[in-house]
């Protein structure tokens, strides 16, 4: 038994090896609760400075993966790629630091057997994943029905779902281009409407959010679920919502200029669907008509 961060030798001598899709900072914990030592305390053996394990899996540079490949045997940039710090800076607002929101059980049960309990996969912490990267398995809500297998109540949005998480992937890892961001898409089609008095008294019906105009029980949904402010409050949503917004985001991408036009039309948002649209890393002026920008 190893006690303190100084009593390790440099280099480590034995490390289990990094489950499928495991994110950085679940292996370094694991690897530091093997030597009984506090996972600050394993960043201080390895000379690095960072405020959590967590913190890293965001911001890792490439000099840090070097000083960590000495000490785990990894090569630099298979230690980058357990990280989301490649990722477009917009889509790493929609990734969760700690305590996975959703996990793959199938996954989860099948790393307790190989002795990796509490191991967090990477696509368990991205706002975009319906399936586990691991296996292809459906990801759950923590906190959901443990029989649930697959989407079930959900199949209605399953295909156009996976549609919308593949969009989201391969914008993510820089195999696809898009004249707008899918990361900015989604967070439009969540802005509220501020609508008109008139609008309250003459078409109560209207949709509260953009993605109402695609997925017409959007507001429903939410409201039965007392999701709302949970909504607001994180972009790594519950999967009776992500599901919805990643098929409404399918919907929306196959002509996301035309779309984009054609959603600004129907809102009564003020300033804010400009002010995200002005925050997409892809759109210049050059991209969207005029039309569409002013």
């Amino acid at each position: 038994m190893i006690g303190k961060a100084d009593d390790l030798p440099r280099a480590l001598p034995l490390i289990a090896p990094p489950s499928a899709d495991e994110l950085l900072s679940s292996w370094l914990t694991r690897i530091a609760q093997d030597y009984y030592i506090p996972s600050r305390g394993l960043l201080t053996h390895m000379g690095l400075s960072s405020p959590s394990v967590e913190r890293l899996d965001l911001t890792l540079t490439f000099a840090q993966a070097i000083a960590i490949s000495g000490f785990v045997r990894q090569p630099p940039n298979a230690i980058i790629g357990m990280t989301h710090a490649k990722l477009p800076i917009d889509c790493q607002s929609l990734v969760r630091v700690k305590y996975p929101q959703q996990s793959c059980r199938s996954c989860a049960s099948q790393l307790k057997r190989d002795g990796a309990t509490g191991a967090v996969l990477k696509s368990w912490m991205q706002g975009w994943r319906v399936t586990c990267r691991a296996c292809s398995g459906a990801i759950a809500d923590v906190w959901s029905d443990a029989s649930r297998a697959k989407f079930t109540a959900f199949d209605q949005f399953e295909e156009e779902a996976r549609a919308g998480e593949e969009i989201v992937e391969s914008y993510a890892e820089k195999r696809r281009s898009f004249p707008v961001s899918p990361a900015t898409m989604l967070r439009l089609l969540l802005l509220r409407r501020r609508p008109t008095p008139q609008e309250v008294r003459e078409q109560p019906e209207l949709p509260r959010r953009l993605i109402g105009t695609v997925i017409p029980d959007f507001d429903a949904i939410a409201d039965d679920h007392g999701l709302n402010t949970a909504i607001g409050r994180s972009a790594v949503l519950p999967m009776i919502i992500r599901l919805r917004l990643l098929a409404g985001l399918a919907v929306v991408m196959k002509n996301p200029l035309e779309h984009l036009s054609l959603l600004r039309q129907s809102r009564a948002f003020g300033p804010q669907f400009d002010r995200v649209l002005a925050q997409d890393p892809t759109v210049t002026p050059n991209t969207l008509p005029q039309s569409h920008l002013t």
